[in-house]
């Protein structure tokens, strides 16, 4: 742990409306210990837990990012009436969006493969044919590759939209 990271950590288990001196305090210490040719390391030992100093002021490690059962409750209503009026509908939504633009994509391979294969059964040049499959081809490669992040993508907006659940279930 350096500076930044034990003050950061210090700050965020204060009371808001002292935690600006003692902070300014702690950055005196530090000034001063490094003045003293102390390294980082030795001033954060000498100064000791952060967990330890914030308890002093007050600061209750049994509350801390725990919901009371009440706040959960509430929560749990107004995420289940989101899910149900709002949340479905929109993942119903881009869920048919994304099997729509995965058809797209099948249907640019097939129409592709199919003007490749025309050139020997259809009566148009067959350079026209053969150049214009792979052009259709490298679209659909293109759009593939699209669309194989954007399924990666909306895969963890789901594993992200499922913990939101989970972290108001559990009270964090």
């Amino acid at each position: 742990m350096n500076k930044e990271q034990y003050l950061s950590k210090l700050k965020k288990m204060l009371p808001t409306d002292e935690s600006n001196e003692i902070i300014n305090d702690f950055e005196e210490h530090f000034a001063t210990g490094m003045a003293e040719g102390k390294t980082e390391q030795e001033i954060i030992e000498s100064l000791g837990d952060p967990v330890d100093i914030a308890k002093e002021y007050g600061y209750d490690e049994s509350k801390d990012g725990k919901m009371s059962v009440g706040s959960r409750i509430v929560g749990l209503i107004g995420l289940l009436f989101f899910d149900i009026l709002i949340g479905v509908s929109i993942i119903l939504t881009l869920f048919s969006i994304w099997l729509a633009l995965w058809t797209v994509v099948l249907g640019l391979v097939v129409s592709g493969i199919a003007a490749i294969l025309g050139m020997f059964f259809i009566a148009l040049p067959w350079y026209i044919l053969l150049f214009g499959g792979i052009s259709v081809l490298a679209l659909a490669v293109l759009m593939g590759i699209g669309m194989i992040y954007l399924t990666i993508y909306s895969f963890k907006g789901l594993v992200w939209f499922a913990n939101l659940h989970i972290k108001m279930v559990t009270g964090e």
